[in-house]
């Protein structure tokens, strides 16, 4: 997701503002549509699936994200597809 549409989901969900250029017609109804998947939760924006919820990720909190599990305390016991599928369950 890229930090544009990040803040327009962040924007709307907590302050229910649209932006400027997606609000009228068929862009209006995507936005909102698009925005109904997503909660906004203390500091952080989380995506429902059908099972649970996975907080949305920034671009630049991957990398670092993907470093600290892999060198933690335990991440040096799993496997670099463990840690990449341990990401896809709790991130978005």
């Amino acid at each position: 997701m890229n930090l544009q549409q990040y803040e327009e989901i962040c924007r709307y969900v907590r302050d229910e503002k649209i932006p400027m250029n997606k609000d009228q017609g068929k862009l209006k109804k995507k936005f909102l549509a698009m925005c109904r998947r997503f909660r906004w939760k203390e500091t952080a924006l989380y995506r429902k699936t059908q099972t649970k919820k996975v907080k949305v990720l920034q671009r630049y909190q991957i990398i670092p994200l993907l470093y600290t599990l892999y060198e933690g305390l335990t991440g040096a016991y799993n496997s670099i597809e463990r840690i990449f599928q341990q990401v896809q369950e709790r991130y978005y």
